[in-house]
Order: structure tokens, then C-alpha cells, then sequence
């Protein structure tokens, strides 16, 4: 399902995104799209609050002790009450009175479609009237696999219209999942765009597909490089540095680099049939490593990144593991493919037109 998912994202980018031709100028329309689009995506990613589950809650608290988790709720009427006198509750120390504050117990339907009742914990002197309200809300919540509670510690939002997904390994940071992943994936459909229309060149030598071809290596080194910004971003806040010489970080350079190479190439070599000849034939050869460097390398070796050797998923965007995205959480996702694709094609297509036009400037020239 996920993959239908993406599928469905990527499918809608590169139909609105070619429409109506990959050389012809954009109508208006397109043009509307390819602006707003985007503009929601980033508002879908900054804006709403990141929100998991119990499960969520449970998973990190056992392998992180101590550590919060944003946990949408939403409450059960009749369930909130408090204790106001000193009274033993269980065996459990903790659920006897002792500081002349009260403690209250909640119990929330976690609303992860199976209906289910959790029973959460609060330290306080009065009861927080957002509580009172029984609306659904976002709460930072812990839980001690010891005791097989959870507590409450704040509240983040009251009935928010929507939630982010939660992943245990990148809290806040998912947000930049919807930025990183698709920008990396672009980047490998740009240069397949190079090397198709270089085997076109190479077969019809004809110039227009040199155009195409030079300009999508282009357009999809840019998309590289802001994967690779957007990767150290996240290095930094899960993994203590910006740069770490992981095995996709040094994977990802080396593309950078034999991409460099293919502009330095073009640039070195002057005669216009000579520059594309070579040019299609390197842009074949490099394109060759870019599934290796992508998929291949950074899947069968010890890796901090997700979806390494060293893990049981593939990584969060397909992952059907609890504590990865789900089903329902994957369509912003989707959302942000098909937005960076569509940029991508409209940005690809403003090229190719500048292309053209330097071509018959040198040719009226001439």
C-alpha cells in the first residue's frame, strides 16, 4: 500500500510536471500548480505538530529510558478524576499521595483503529483544563517499562487538525524526510533522464537531446546536492556531526564527484558535436554507478542510516514496522514526491528552453 502510495505521487508529478510537453512552455494552469503544490507541502510539514502513539510511547521508553514522545489523545468522557486525600492506590509507592497535590489517572483511546484504552498518569497540583475539555490533544508523554505506565509530563496541542508522523529515531527530524528522501530519489530520475536522452543523441545525433540531456545532469546535481544539505542536517541532530563519513554520506559525495567531472568535461571541449559525443557517452557510464551508489552500497553495509545492512526494514518511507511511518501517515509524503518532481520538470524545462535558444543565437550568429 505504501508503495500504491508513492506511486500515485510520483505518477501525478510527472503528468502535471510534462504536461504538456517536456520542451513546450507551461500554461498557466501548470504554472498555478507547480506553485501551490508546494506551498502546502511546506506548510503540511512545518506546521502541524509531530504526534506517535502508545506504541510509539512504549517502543522508545524501552530502548531509551526516560526519553518523551508526542502522543496524540484523545479522551474518554467520565474517565478524568483525582484524588485528593492521602490514599494507597496499589502497592505501587508511586500511586500513594504524599505531596498534598493530587494525582490523576486518565485513560485515552489511542486511536490507532484498534480501539483501545490506555491509562495515563499526571503528577500535578490541579488538573490542566485542556483535560477538562476532553479534546482530543498532542501530549508529551514517557513511559517506564519497570512499572508499565505512562505519564503525562505537558501538553503540546489541543485538537489539532492534523498530526505529523512520529518515527522513534527521528522525533522533529521527520520533517525533514519530506525533503531529503524525495530530493535524493529526483536526483536519480534526473539522471536517468540524462542517460536516456544521451543513448538518443548518440543514435540520431541530433543537438536537442544533448540540450536534454546535459540540463537534466544539471538540474539533478542540484537536487543532489540539497539531499546531501538537508542529509547533513539531519546527521547533526541524530548523529552529533554534520559529517560523519557514512556509508550514503561518502556514497553521495563520490556521485558528486563524477558528476563535477561531467560538467568539467563539457566545459573543457569547445566544438559543439565533440562536447555532446563525449559528454552522452560519460553521462551512460556515470549513470551506471548511480543505482550502485544509491540502492545497492548503502544496503549491504554497517550504517548509521536507516535502511543500512545493520537493520531488519528497508528504512522509515516503506518500513511496515510499528514504530515506522504507516499507511495513513505516508500521504504528505506522497504529496512532497510529487511536488519535487514537479519543480524538478518545470525547472528541467526552463533549461531545456534556455538551451535552445543559446543554440540558434550561435547558429543566427554564425
Amino acid at each position: 500500500m505504501k508503495a500504491i502510495i508513492i506511486i500515485v505521487g510520483l505518477g501525478l508529478g510527472l503528468f502535471i510536471g510534462i504536461y504538456p510537453g517536456l520542451t513546450k512552455p507551461k500554461p498557466n494552469f501548470i504554472k498555478i500548480l507547480a506553485v501551490l503544490i508546494p506551498v502546502i507541502t511546506i506548510f503540511l510539514t512545518l506546521l502541524p505538530p509531530i504526534a506517535g502513539t502508545f506504541q510509539d510511547a512504549m517502543i522508545v521508553g524501552e530502548r531509551s529510558p526516560g526519553k518523551m514522545v508526542n502522543v496524540k489523545l484523545t479522551p474518554i468522557s467520565g474517565t478524568l478524576r483525582h484524588v485528593a486525600t492521602v490514599k494507597a492506590l496499589s502497592d505501587d509507592p508511586e500511586d500513594y499521595i504524599i505531596t498534598g497535590g493530587y494525582e490523576q489517572f486518565i485513560a485515552y483511546d489511542s486511536h490507532i483503529g484498534q480501539n483501545k484504552i490506555y491509562k495515563v498518569v499526571i503528577q500535578s497540583k490541579q488538573i490542566p483544563n485542556d483535560l477538562k475539555n476532553e479534546k482530543p490533544l498532542v501530549a508529551l508523554i514517557s513511559y517506564k517499562p519497570e512499572k508499565n505506565k505512562f505519564y503525562l509530563n505537558s501538553i503540546v496541542s489541543v485538537n489539532p487538525w492534523l498530526t505529523l508522523p512520529y518515527v522513534a529515531s527521528l522525533g522533529e527530524l521527520v520533517r525533514i524526510l519530506n525533503y531529503h528522501v524525495p530530493s535524493a530519489w529526483i536526483a536519480v530520475l534526473a539522471f536517468l533522464i540524462s542517460m536516456i536522452f544521451s543513448i538518443q543523441y548518440l543514435r540520431k545525433r541530433d543537438i536537442k537531446y544533448d540540450i536534454i540531456s546535459s540540463s537534466a545532469a544539471e538540474v539533478g546535481t542540484v537536487y543532489t546536492i540539497f539531499a546531501t544539505v538537508t542529509g547533513m542536517f539531519w546527521a547533526k541532530f541524530n548523529w552529533g556531526s554534520y559529517w560523519n563519513w557514512d556509508p550514503r554520506e561518502t556514497s553521495i559525495f563520490v556521485l558528486l564527484l563524477i558528476y563535477g567531472a561531467y560538467f568539467a568535461l563539457r566545459s573543457a571541449i569547445e566544438k559543439e558535436d565533440v562536447k555532446a559525443r563525449l559528454s552522452a557517452v560519460y553521462s551512460i557510464l556515470a549513470f551506471i554507478t548511480v543505482p550502485f551508489f544509491v540502492f545497492v552500497l548503502p544496503r549491504i553495509t554497517q550504517s548509521l542510516h536507516p535502511g543500512s545492512a545493520s537493520e531488519s526494514n528497508i528504512g522509515p518511507v516503506l518500513s511496515s514496522q510499528s514504530d515506522m511511518l504507516n499507511t495513513t501517515k505516508q500521504y504528505i509524503f506522497s504529496l512532497s514526491m510529487m511536488s519535487f518532481t514537479i519543480i524538478f520538470l518545470w525547472i528541467l524545462n526552463l533549461r531545456i528552453r534556455i538551451g535552445n535558444l543559446r543554440i540558434k543565437h550561435t547558429a543566427e550568429v554564425s
